[in-house]
């Protein structure tokens, strides 16, 4: 029988993902003959506006027809 698998918690995702920036970055550097000057940031940055979890974007009137 499948047993789901635990959970990641966030700690430990985020210290996959931050070992997997630092190490892509590396390569990029060691890679690139332009330099580190005109690398674009591995950082993710704020998140896009048209995927928020809030609801700012639907007018009041509109809020109640989609409840």
């Amino acid at each position: 029988m499948a047993v789901p698998k635990k959970r990641t918690s966030k700690s430990k995702k985020k210290h996959r993902n931050k070992i997997w920036r630092e190490k892509a970055l590396s390569y990029i550097r060691s890679e690139s003959k332009v330099g580190i000057e005109k690398l674009v940031p591995l950082t993710t940055g704020e998140k896009p506006s048209g995927f928020s979890s809030t609801r700012r974007g639907i007018s009041k009137k509109n809020r109640k027809n989609i409840r």
